[in-house]
């Protein structure tokens, strides 16, 4: 394409037309991002994991310490749960070793049933014996009274769970932990309310000074991104766990709500930490599989001498045990421990490496959203340069990722560029496709254009897809050449005419790669899963050939006339529709299926059979041809399947061609 190729100057009358439909849709966009409303918040959330991931750096020393009863101190020791007198003596070593703090964030509900109290009670009911323990010191006899008797003793924050779906009446009053009587602009927060509590025994709760709730709620992707400081239960504010710790390390009972510019604060002592109006904290992941300083339990109870590691630091004690089930998925990993998120946790605090979202980021999404529709719509008014109208809007969009990068860096603010890269790109798509129509004297010009603009656009659709789904991009150019030979051989043959037109078929070819952008709204527990998936897992990994239709067909309403997303849509919708009627996610059967989804069933199928997954090995061309055979007339069309051998030797050669050790031979266009 001619970069310097120009366009006619707008007439005003059009141009203000322009200006105001850009502008009413960058406040519907700020309107939206405002609202956290879905799919710009799952956007925000991708571009916000994005940027967290590029900004993470390693760990370099930590002022938390963790004690892990992991899967090799329950092989030693014994399956879970331990007696209590075990995890008193855990605590005791611990703080053997001098720590500035200790918490456990582990929660003792109900009695411990290996105590020797309880085994006398069993005998005595059961057989009518009463066991003798003369030898026994009286405090050893009840595990529990044990354990709250050390837990007081070194200071101990013992663990609380709040709940949100049931209210519950405690049969124990806890009175509130020291130092959680907030003062300051206590009105600047607007803390959760929990209407019900799960906590220790009353024989371990009545003798603990101080507790920290760990209720975590992910946000609603699964990922946790957060953690929260601060909540009510009746009339009384609890700390969390990770909180707590902190308050006993500074040595403080004060806790002051202040503000700065960027919104609430939270001042303990020396240290200031930014949070939410609900109290909440952002965490800042460090890089992906960064290790923080752990002890297994099982050495810290074989550890005959005070562990010089733990002095002047807080301990934090928990599991990461496979079947203890603390795993949580994060921006950074799938499979992190939740122990891990104290270590985390402390080290943004006392590190000053904080994260926050403004206060007022709301507005100014909004702001950032018709600033950045009126640059846009103000290029396409005033400009006649094609390379000044791509260059202004590709420049926006770097600035705002510069921006958003440069704060996270050096500010520890995240403030959102989600809903101005969403006003740019809607904008200057909605602005190029209504001036092709007014420009029709260069109509050729701006089709070649666009038509370069689509396949970019498509290319970084796919793109986000694939960052999520663990197929690769071969895969994408794979299925998009098996599906545009198929129509041409088709065609070839002199079937489905009206249909296959060469304009047609080449929207084939640009439609394929989006066949499965509908997985971006699927959660990564499912997507990424290696087994096979459940039932309620399968249902909702279908959902997204609804999700595909629904995120194209969205795009395509701004598009007068007939365009390749309407066969993207199709192809989105029903590729996993089925001859016979037995497909999803309506049940269409023969010709009711769209001819492309027809195409694209094939190919899709025949690639997945033929390479390699975490879960399969690759098929033979010739047992994939097996395969499709047998199900002609069952799950796909006779016709297209007669095609597809018609061309197999075609087939294996797109196949060798865009092999998925990325080599592709010579000659590709």
């Amino acid at each position: 394409m001619d970069l310097q190729a120009r366009v006619e100057r707008l007439p005003a009358q059009t141009a203000r037309q322009l200006g105001g439909v850009a502008l009413l849709i960058a406040v519907l966009i700020g309107l939206l991002q405002w609202g956290k409303v879905t799919p710009l918040r799952q956007f925000d959330e991708f571009i916000y994991d994005q940027l967290l991931r590029l900004t993470a750096v390693p760990v370099s020393g930590s002022a938390a310490m963790l004690i892990d009863i992991d899967d090799n101190s329950l092989s030693e020791i014994g399956q879970w749960p331990w007696p209590r007198y075990k995890l008193a003596q855990l605590l005791e070593r611990a703080a053997a070793g001098r720590p500035a703090a200790i918490a456990t964030d582990i929660l003792f509900p109900e009695a411990d049933r290996t105590a020797l109290n309880a085994q006398q009670e069993a005998y005595r009911k059961e057989f009518g014996i009463e066991l003798g323990f003369d030898q026994v010191p009286k405090a050893l006899l009840d595990n529990d009274v044990y354990l709250g008797a050390v837990m007081a003793e070194y200071g101990v924050v013992g663990a609380v769970h709040f709940l949100f779906d049931q209210e519950n009446v405690s049969g124990v009053s806890l009175a509130p932990p020291p130092g959680i009587a907030l003062q300051g602009e206590v009105d600047l927060l607007q803390l959760d309310q929990a209407p019900g509590i799960l906590h220790n025994t009353f024989k371990i709760q009545s003798q603990l000074k101080s507790n920290g709730f760990v209720t975590i709620e992910p946000d609603p992707d699964g990922k946790t991104r957060r953690v929260p400081l601060l909540m009510r239960y009746h009339d009384q504010v609890y700390p969390h766990l990770l909180l707590a710790g902190l308050m006993k390390i500074v040595g403080t009972d004060r806790l002051t709500v202040g503000h700065d510019g960027f919104g609430p604060v939270l001042k303990i002592g020396p240290h200031t930490i930014p949070v939410a109006k609900d109290g909440s904290m952002l965490l800042r992941y460090r890089q992906a599989g960064a290790k923080y300083p752990t002890f297994s339990a099982l050495d810290v109870l074989r550890s005959e001498r005070p562990i010089p590691a733990m002095s002047g630091r807080a301990v934090y004690v928990g599991s990461s045990a496979a079947g203890l089930n603390d795993l949580i998925n994060t921006p950074t990993e799938t499979q992190f421990s939740g122990l891990n998120l104290y270590a985390v946790g402390l080290d943004n605090i006392l590190g000053q490496n904080t994260l926050r979202e403004p206060a007022w980021w709301g507005e100014a999404a909004f702001l950032s959203s018709v600033v950045c529709a009126i640059l846009v719509a103000w290029l396409f008014i005033n400009s006649s340069s094609m390379p000044v109208l791509l260059a202004g809007s590709t420049g926006l969009i770097v600035i705002l990722l510069g921006a958003s990068i440069w704060m996270l860096q050096h500010l520890g603010v995240y403030l959102s560029p989600s809903s101005g890269l969403a006003s740019v790109m809607v904008c200057f798509t909605w602005l190029s496709l209504t001036r092709l129509t007014i420009e029709r004297k260069q109509a050729l010009r701006w089709l070649e254009l666009v038509s370069n603009t689509q396949r970019v656009a498509i290319e970084s659709m796919a793109a986000v897809a694939e960052t999520r789904d663990p197929e690769t991009g071969g895969h994408i150019k794979r299925t998009q050449s098996y599906v545009r030979a198929l129509g041409e051989e088709l065609a070839r043959e002199g079937k489905h005419l009206d249909i296959l037109t060469p304009e047609y078929i080449e929207w084939l070819y640009l439609s394929a790669p989006l066949h499965d952008i509908g997985k971006v709204g699927i959660h990564d527990s499912i997507l990424l899963k290696p087994g096979k998936l459940d039932d309620a897992e399968f249902h909702q990994m279908k959902q997204h050939a609804r999700f595909g239709h629904e995120i194209i067909m969205a795009t395509s309403k701004s598009i007068k006339g007939d365009n390749f997303l309407r066969v993207a849509g199709e192809i989105a919708s029903c590729h996993h529709e089925k001859w016979n009627g037995a497909g999803y996610p309506v049940g269409l059967a023969g010709e009711a299926i769209p001819l492309s989804a027809r195409l694209m069933a094939v190919a899709d199928v025949y690639d997945a059979l033929v390479s390699k997954r975490c879960y399969k090995p690759a098929f033979s061309h010739q047992d994939a041809r097996e395969y499709l055979l047998k199900k002609s007339g069952e799950d796909f069309d006779p016709t297209v399947i007669a095609a597809f051998v018609a061309i197999e030797d075609k087939i294996i050669g797109i196949a060798e061609r865009y092999k998925d050790d990325g080599a592709i031979e010579e000659g590709e266009e």
